[in-house]
């Protein structure tokens, strides 16, 4: 076996569960397989050249985030009313979860202020 195939043996590709915890008290939990370079890179490319690294996130959270049967529990059309409708620090947790899965919400510090509500582009409704 060689290197890459030793590698690629180390590495869990499987559908892992995640859930935050949301305003109202109760858990909002998707399913999601590992973030990869190629999928980073197709999520920012949807995203558009002028997009920001928020834009970037919420991206690969619609492309990553599905159902437990793996079907996809957003789409692209998504992208607005996510903006727009959901409270950032909620946002925040779910996109931090995939890019840094091993960090539990009780070791995040401070939400990025990138994400924060003051600094999300207005969107007309």
């Amino acid at each position: 076996m060689n290197a890459l195939q030793r590698l690629k043996s180390k590495c869990s590709m499987e559908m892992k569960r995640y859930a935050v915890m949301c305003p109202d008290g109760t858990e909002f939990e998707y399913w999601a397989t590992p973030l990869t370079i190629l999928q980073r890179s197709r999520a920012e490319k949807i995203a558009g050249p002028k997009a920001d690294e928020v834009d970037h996130a919420i991206h690969i959270f619609i492309a990553k985030a599905k159902e437990e049967d793996g079907s996809p529990m957003f789409t692209v059309a998504d992208f607005q009313e996510l903006r727009r409708d959901i409270p950032a620090e909620v946002l925040s947790r779910l996109m931090v979860q995939l890019v840094s899965p091993d960090m539990d919400e009780d070791d995040e510090e401070q939400p990025d202020p990138k994400l924060s509500s003051n600094n999300l582009k207005k969107t007309k409704d």
